[in-house]
C-alpha cells in the first residue's frame, strides 16, 4: 500500500538522518574537548613561561649583583690600601678589613667574606673560621689568581660540612713593601639563605606546581636545588640526556620550550623551560599534568553525557515521530473512508442536481435524489434519456458538439448556463459545471447544476439597486466637494503652524550642537587628565630607578674621596700642615654627609620601588640597644649631654629584621642628639604579648604642630629658632617606611620647648602578613 510505502521512506529518512546527526554530535563534542584542551594547554603553558622567564631574569640579577659587589670592593683603592698594610701585618688595617668584610656580609647576605693570598693562606675571614677551604675551591681561587680574570663558582658541596655554596673569587694585586703581592677576595653564598627559597616560591595556588634549577654536567642534566617531592635531590639527582620527555633535559640541551612530558618522578607533567643568562642554569617551571587538565576531566564527563543525552533524546524523538506518523496515517485512512461515506451520501441527498452520463452514447447512467425531485422523473424514466433531451437549448449533435474541448482535452472543465425541461414541460433557469472522469476504466462525464432561479431574480434586484446607488454617488461626490474646500482652508492654518514648528525645531538644533560641542571638550580635558596622571605616574618610576641607579654609581667614587682623605688625615701620604688638615677635613666631613644623603636616597628609591624585603632572623633586641648606644656615645659626650637607657637589662628576644631595626634606632638617636643643646636623650625599650615599643627622647626645643602635619614626608626638617639644621630630612621619612615594612609604626609626640619623643612599634614575630 502507498502508506507503507511512506512510512518506510520515512523510516529509512530519519535512521539516515539520525546517524548524520549523530557523527555531527559527536564530531563536535570531540572538537569541543579538543580546543578546550587546547586553551587549557596554552592558558597553562603561557603562565609558565612567564614564570619560568621571571625567575630566570631574577636568578641572573642576582647573581651579577654578587659579582658587581666583588669587583667594586676589589676596585676600591681604600680596600687596596688596608690590603696592602694588613700583608705588612697592620693590626689597625686588619680590624678595618675586617669590619669591612663583616659589613659586606651582614649587609648583602653572604655566608663568608675571605681575604686570601697567592699560596692560599686566609688572611682574613668574615665570621672568622679555622676550617680550611675545599681543595676544588683552593685550585679556583690559584686559577683567578693566575689569571687575574673574575671567577664564579658554581654549585660545590663542602667536604667537611656537606652544605651547598656558590662563590664569587676577585683577584688583585697590590704594592706591598716586599714588592707586588697577589691575592684575591671570596665571597661565599648559602643559596639555602634566598636562591632555593626564591626558586621555590610560586606566585598562584597551584597545588602541584614547581620550579627547577638544573644545569648540564657531563651527559647528564643535574639538579641544584631541593625539589618538592624529593628530598636530599641538590647536587645529587641526576637524569640521562636520553630521555628526551623530560622538561629538565630540554633546558640542559639548550632549549627554551612549553611541552607536556614526564618529571623526575615520572608523572606526566606540562612545564615551561628558560636558560638563565650568563652561566649554565637552566629553570623549569611546571605542574602536574592532572591538575593542569582537572577541568578539562570535569568538561569531558559533562560533554559524554550531554551528547548520550542528546542521542537519547534524539532516538526517542525518531520513534516517537514514526509512531505519530503511522497514527496519521491510519487516522487519514480512516478519516477518507469516513469522508468518501459522507460525501456519497450528501451528493445522492443534495438538493442540487447531480449527473453521470456515458461518454460514448450520452446515455444517463446516475442521478441524485435533487435531480429527480427537480424535474420529476423517477430514475428508470432518465436511465432511457440524454442530457439534451432535458436541455431544450440543445440537439444531440449541438451537445455533443458542446463537449468537444472536454473530449479532446483542450479543457478540464466547462461552466454554462441553460435551461432544464421538467417532466411536466415547465423551465428554469441552471448553471452547470461539466467534467470528463473515469471510472472502471469506462470515461463518464460528471455534472453538477445548480437551480439559478433565485440567482436570477436577485440579479435584477441588484440591477435596480446600482441605479439607485448611482443617483447617490452624484449626490455624495457634490458634498465631497463642499468638505474638501473645507479641507484646503484647514491644510493652509496647518502649514502656518508647521512653519513655527520648524522655526522652533532649529532653535533646539543650535542648542545640541552646543551641547555636544560642550561634552566633546569635557571628554577632551578628561583623556588630558588621564594623560598627565599617566606621565605622573612614569615620572615617578623613572625617578625611583634613577636614584637608585645614580646613588649606587655614585658611592664608589664617594668612598674612594673618604678613604683618600682618611688616608692623608692619617698621615699616611706624608705630614699636613694646620690649614691643609682643616680643608682634609672639610673634605673628609662633606663626603662623609653626602655619603650618608645618598644612601638615605638608596633605601628611599628602594622602598618606593618596592625592592626591599624583610630578612626576618631571630635576635635580641636588648643587645641591638646597647650596640646602636655605644655607636652614638662619642656624639653624646662631644655635645655633653646625658643618654640614659631604661628596659634593656633584661633579654628580649624577637624575629624581625635587625638589620632595619638598628637601622631606624640610629636615626632617631642621631636626629635626638642633633636637636639637643643640653640635656638627656633616652632610650626605653617596652614589650608586651606581641609588639615591643622603642621610645627615643630628647629635651630638645620640640616640634611645632604645624611641622608635626609633615614629620615624616621625605626631605622635610622642622625648623628650630627660625633656621634649619644639618640633615638630609630623609631619615624619619626612611624610618617609617621601614617600620611599616616591619609591619609597624612611628609615631611622634612633641610640643615646642617640650622636648620631642619618637615611639617605634612593632610585631615581636614578624610574618610576611604583618608587614605592608
Amino acid at each position: 500500500m502507498p502508506q507503507h510505502a511512506e512510512i518506510r521512506r520515512t523510516r529509512t529518512l530519519l535512521v539516515w538522518l539520525y546517524v548524520v546527526i549523530t557523527a555531527v554530535i559527536i564530531v563536535a563534542g570531540y572538537l569541543s574537548f579538543r580546543s578546550y584542551q587546547q586553551s587549557l594547554q596554552a592558558e597553562s603553558g603561557s603562565q609558565l613561561k612567564a614564570i619560568a622567564s621571571l625567575k630566570a631574569a631574577e636568578v641572573a640579577s642576582w647573581r651579577e649583583e654578587q659579582v658587581g659587589d666583588a669587583v667594586e670592593l676589589v676596585s676600591n683603592p681604600i680596600f687596596g690600601e688596608y690590603v696592602r698594610r694588613q700583608l705588612e701585618s697592620d693590626d689597625d688595617a686588619t680590624r678595618a678589613l675586617q669590619e669591612w668584610l663583616t659589613s659586606i656580609k651582614e649587609s648583602e647576605g653572604y655566608e663568608q667574606a675571605l681575604l686570601i693570598d697567592a699560596e692560599g693562606a686566609v688572611h682574613v675571614s668574615a665570621p672568622q673560621s679555622e676550617t680550611d677551604l675545599p681543595l676544588a675551591l683552593t685550585s679556583r681561587i690559584a686559577s683567578a689568581i693566575n689569571s687575574d680574570e673574575l671567577v664564579a663558582v658554581d654549585f660545590y658541596r663542602d667536604d667537611v660540612t656537606k652544605r651547598i655554596f656558590l662563590a664569587t673569587i676577585a683577584p688583585f694585586e697590590t704594592e706591598a713593601a716586599s714588592g707586588v703581592t697577589a691575592g684575591a677576595l671570596v665571597l661565599l653564598t648559602d643559596p639555602t639563605a634566598f636562591l632555593y627559597p626564591y626558586i621555590q616560591e610560586w606566585p598562584g595556588d597551584a597545588k602541584t606546581a614547581e620550579t627547577l634549577l638544573v644545569r648540564r654536567e657531563g651527559e647528564d642534566v643535574l639538579f641544584l636545588n631541593e625539589l618538592k617531592y624529593q628530598k636530599g635531590t641538590a647536587l645529587e639527582l641526576r637524569i640521562p640526556l636520553t630521555e628526551t620527555q623530560t622538561p629538565a633535559v630540554q633546558v640542559a640541551l639548550g632549549k627554551e620550550v612549553v611541552m607536556d612530558g614526564s618529571d623526575y618522578r615520572g608523572v606526566s607533567t606540562l612545564a615551561a623551560t628558560k636558560l638563565v643568562p650568563d652561566s649554565d642554569w637552566g629553570v623549569v617551571a611546571r605542574v602536574d599534568s592532572d591538575e593542569v587538565y582537572a577541568p578539562l576531566k570535569a568538561r569531558l564527563g559533562t560533554t559524554i553525557a550531554m551528547v548520550v543525552g542528546v542521542l537519547v533524546t534524539g532516538l526517542l524523538g525518531i520513534l516517537y515521530v514514526l509512531r505519530l506518523q503511522a497514527t496519521r496515517i491510519y487516522r487519514e485512512q480512516y478519516e477518507l473512508e469516513a469522508e468518501r461515506s459522507w460525501l456519497a451520501a450528501a451528493i445522492d441527498g443534495s438538493l442540487n442536481e447531480v449527473y453521470a452520463f456515458d461518454a460514448e452514447t450520452l446515455l444517463i447512467t446516475y442521478a441524485n435524489h435533487g435531480a429527480l425531485e427537480n424535474t420529476g422523473y423517477t430514475m428508470d424514466e432518465l436511465a432511457l434519456m440524454t442530457p439534451s433531451d432535458i436541455k431544450p437549448e440543445y440537439t444531440a449533435d449541438s451537445f455533443h458538439a458542446a463537449l468537444e474541448p472536454l473530449l479532446s482535452g483542450e479543457k478540464a472543465v466547462l461552466v454554462f448556463e441553460t435551461e432544464h425541461l421538467r417532466k411536466d414541460g415547465s423551465q428554469y433557469p441552471v448553471a452547470i459545471r461539466l467534467q470528463l472522469t473515469e471510472r472502471g476504466g469506462k470515461r463518464l462525464f460528471l455534472a453538477m447544476v445548480n437551480d439559478i432561479t433565485e440567482r436570477r431574480a436577485t440579479e435584477a434586484e441588484l440591477a435596480d439597486y446600482r441605479e439607485h446607488l448611482e443617483l447617490l454617488v452624484t449626490d455624495r461626490t457634490e458634498q465631497l466637494q463642499e468638505t474638501n474646500e473645507e479641507l484646503a482652508a484647514t491644510n493652509e492654518e496647518l502649514a502656518a503652524t508647521n512653519e513655527e514648528l520648524t522655526a522652533t525645531n532649529e532653535e533646539l538644533e543650535s542648542s545640541n550642537e552646543e551641547l555636544r560641542t560642550l561634552y566633546q571638550e569635557a571628554a577632551e580635558a578628561a583623556s588630558e587628565l588621564e594623560r598627565l596622571n599617566s606621565e605622573l605616574e612614569l615620572a615617578g618610576n623613572a625617578k625611583s630607578d634613577f636614584l637608585a641607579s645614580m646613588s649606587h654609581e655614585l658611592r664608589t667614587p664617594l668612598n674612594s674621596v673618604i678613604g683618600f682623605s682618611d688616608i692623608m688625615l692619617q698621615g699616611l701620604a706624608g705630614e699636613l700642615n694646620e690649614e691643609q688638615a682643616r680643608q682634609m677635613g672639610m673634605i673628609n666631613s662633606s663626603g662623609k654627609h653626602l655619603l650618608s644623603l645618598i644612601n638615605d636616597v638608596l633605601d628611599l628609591s628602594k622602598v618606593e620601588a618596592g625592592r626591599m624585603e624583610p630578612e626576618p632572623e631571630r635576635f635580641d633586641l636588648s643587645f641591638a640597644v646597647h650596640e646602636a648606644l655605644d655607636v652614638v656615645r662619642p656624639q653624646v659626650d662631644e655635645r655633653g649631654l646625658a643618654l640614659l637607657a631604661d628596659g634593656i637589662d633584661e633579654p628580649c628576644e624577637i624575629v624581625s629584621d635587625s638589620r632595619m631595626v638598628r637601622q631606624i634606632l640610629l636615626n632617631l638617636l642621631s636626629n635626638a642628639i642633633k636637636f639637643t643643646e643640653t640635656g638627656t636623650v633616652s632610650v626605653t625599650v617596652a614589650e608586651s604579648d606581641s609588639t615591643v615599643a622603642i621610645a627615643v627622647g630628647d629635651t630638645g626645643p620640640g616640634i611645632a604642630p604645624a611641622d608635626l602635619q609633615r614629620i615624616f614626608d621625605a626631605f622635610t626638617q622642622a625648623r628650630v629658632r627660625d633656621r634649619r639644621p644639618d640633615g638630609t630630612g630623609l631619615g624619619l621619612a626612611v624610618s617609617a617606611k621601614l617600620a611599616a615594612l616591619l609591619g609597624g609604626e612611628l609615631a611622634v609626640e612633641s610640643a615646642p620647648g617640650e622636648g620631642s619623643t619618637f615611639t617605634f612599634t612593632f610585631p615581636k614575630a614578624w610574618t610576611p602578613e604583618s608587614g605592608s
